[in-house]
C-alpha cells in the first residue's frame, strides 16, 4: 500500500478531524495520566527498596532482600543516579521517571511508526490517536511504570531484527530482561530465531551481570539467574489469587474461583486443589512457549517483514499471557502487537475476513478501551457481573478499574489476539509451502 492509500489528498476535512481527535485525545490523556504534583512512583518503594536501603543506608542487597522482586540491574542502574544525586525527593524522582516514560513513549512510537507507516501522515495520527487513548498506557504512564521501558526496548530490537542490524536484536532484548524478567520470552524467541543474534545476547546478558556484580554485589551479579530460577516457581503461585491479573495464570485461577473476591482483601477465593490448577497453568504456559518455539523453527527460511513482524507479535503476546502477574499497566507491550496488527491488516486485505477483522476490533476494545473504562465497564455489564459473581459487596471496585481487572476481560482481548496471529502465522505458512507469495511492502528483508 502506498503512501497515497493512507493520505487524504483531496479529502483535507479528513486530515482536519484526525487532528482535532488528537488534540481530543491528548487533552485525555495529559488530564489523567499528568499530575501537577510530581512524585514518587509508587513501585519504586515496593519492588526497588533494596537499591533505596543500599544507597542511602548503605545496607548490602542480598538475595533475602529481593525477595519476591524480578527486577534487575537494568532497572537499578537507570534509578541509581537520581537516588545517589538527591535521595528520595519526590520533585527529582519524579521528573526523572516522568523523563523515561515520555522518552520510552515517543520513541516507541516513532520506531514502530517509521517502520510500518513511513510518509503516511494519516496512519500516522490514526496511530497516535489510538496509542495515547489506550487504557493501560495512560495507567501505566500515571505510574511512571517501567513496562514503558519495556515497551522502548522491544520496538528497538524489532526495528534492528527488520533491518540489517538483526545480528544486535537481542541487546535491548537482554537490557529488557535485566530491567523485568518478561522479556526473557522475547529474548529467548530472537536467540532461536535469529542464529547471528545468539553472540550478541549471551555477551550483553553476560556484560550487565557483571555490570551488577561491581555495582551492587552478588546478588544482582552472577548469583541473579540463580535467584530467578529458584524462586520463579513460588512468585508465580503467590499471584495465583491477586484480582488485577489477567494472564493466563490469573484467568484460570480466577474461573476456577468463579471471580469470586475474599471479604475485605485484595484476592479471589482460594479454589479446590489450587496445586493442581498451578500445575495446569504450568502445562499449558509451556504449550504456548513451545508454540513459540515451533513457529520461529518452521519461519527459519522465510526473510519476509510480515512473517518476522508477526512471529514477534506473537511472541510479545505469549510474554502476557505466561506473566506470572499481568495487571492493566503491564499490558503496554500490545501497543506494538496491534500497530503490527493494522500494519497487516492494511497492506494484506486479502488476508483478513470481516470476522477477523471484527475479532481484532473486539480484542482492541477489550485490552485498550479507548474510552472512558466507566463508560465501556457499563456497557459491557460489569456491575450486574459484579453481583452474579457474589461481589456486591466489594464497594471500593464499583464499575471501574478494580472490577474490570478482575472479570479478565483483557486477558480475554489477548486471548483473541494470540488466536488471530496463530492463524496469520499458519495460513502464511501454508501460502509458503504451496508457492504462493505476499503482496504486501517491502516483502524482503
Amino acid at each position: 500500500m502506498s503512501a497515497g492509500d493512507w493520505w487524504p489528498g483531496r479529502r483535507p476535512w479528513v486530515f482536519g478531524f484526525l487532528l482535532l481527535a488528537l488534540l481530543a485525545a491528548t487533552a485525555r490523556f495529559v488530564h489523567s495520566a499528568f499530575v501537577l504534583e510530581l512524585f514518587e512512583p509508587v513501585w519504586l518503594g515496593e519492588v526497588m527498596s533494596p537499591l533505596i536501603e543500599f544507597i542511602l543506608g548503605g545496607t548490602p542487597i542480598t538475595l533475602d532482600s529481593l525477595a519476591n522482586r524480578s527486577y534487575g540491574v537494568v532497572a537499578y542502574a537507570v534509578m541509581d543516579p537520581v537516588l545517589r544525586l538527591w535521595g528520595r525527593d519526590a520533585t527529582a524522582i519524579g521528573v526523572w521517571t516522568t523523563l523515561l516514560a515520555l522518552a520510552s513513549l515517543v520513541g516507541a512510537y516513532l520506531l514502530l511508526a517509521r517502520l510500518y507507516f513511513p510518509k503516511q501522515r494519516t496512519a500516522q495520527l490514526l496511530m497516535a490517536i489510538a496509542w495515547i487513548s489506550f487504557a493501560p498506557l495512560i495507567y501505566s504512564f500515571s505510574m511512571r511504570h517501567i513496562d514503558l521501558w519495556e515497551l522502548f526496548l522491544l520496538a528497538v530490537s524489532l526495528t534492528l531484527l527488520l533491518g540489517p542490524g538483526r545480528r544486535w536484536s537481542g541487546v535491548p532484548l537482554a537490557a529488557a530482561f535485566l530491567a523485568k524478567l518478561l522479556p526473557a520470552v522475547v529474548l529467548a524467541y530472537v536467540f532461536l530465531r535469529e542464529r547471528g543474534a545468539r553472540v550478541a545476547s549471551l555477551a550483553t546478558v553476560a556484560l550487565l551481570l557483571l555490570l551488577g556484580q561491581l555495582l551492587y554485589g552478588p546478588a544482582l551479579g552472577l548469583q541473579y539467574p540463580w535467584f530467578l530460577a529458584t524462586t520463579a516457581g513460588d512468585t508465580a503461585y503467590q499471584y495465583s489469587f491477586h484480582h488485577e491479573n489477567n494472564s493466563l495464570r490469573g484467568m484460570v485461577f480466577k474461573l476456577a474461583a468463579g471471580f469470586e473476591m475474599q471479604p475485605n482483601s485484595a484476592e479471589i477465593v482460594h479454589p479446590p486443589h489450587p496445586h493442581l490448577l498451578n500445575l495446569l497453568v504450568q502445562f499449558l504456559s509451556l504449550l504456548l512457549l513451545g508454540y513459540l518455539a515451533f513457529v520461529s523453527w518452521r519461519g527459519r527460511n522465510d526473510s519476509r517483514l510480515e512473517r518476522r513482524s508477526i512471529e514477534f507479535a506473537l511472541a510479545v503476546t505469549t510474554m502476557m499471557l505466561v506473566a506470572p502477574h499481568l495487571a492493566l499497566e503491564h499490558i503496554v507491550p500490545m501497543l506494538l502487537v496491534f500497530s503490527i496488527l493494522a500494519w497487516h491488516a492494511a497492506t494484506h486485505r486479502s488476508a483478513w475476513s470481516r470476522t477477523q477483522v471484527g475479532v481484532m476490533l473486539t480484542a482492541a476494545v477489550l485490552i485498550g478501551c479507548f474510552v472512558p473504562l466507566s463508560l465501556l465497564a457499563r456497557a459491557l455489564f460489569v456491575p450486574t457481573l459484579m453481583r452474579w459473581t457474589g461481589n456486591e459487596d466489594a464497594l471500593f471496585f464499583g464499575p471501574t478499574i478494580g472490577s474490570y481487572a478482575l472479570l479478565c476481560f483483557a486477558g480475554l482481548g489477548i486471548l483473541l489476539t494470540w488466536g488471530i496471529l496463530a492463524r496469520i502465522e499458519f495460513r502464511m505458512h501454508r501460502a509458503a509451502n504451496s508457492g504462493a507469495t505476499s503482496s504486501g511492502p517491502h516483502e524482503a528483508i
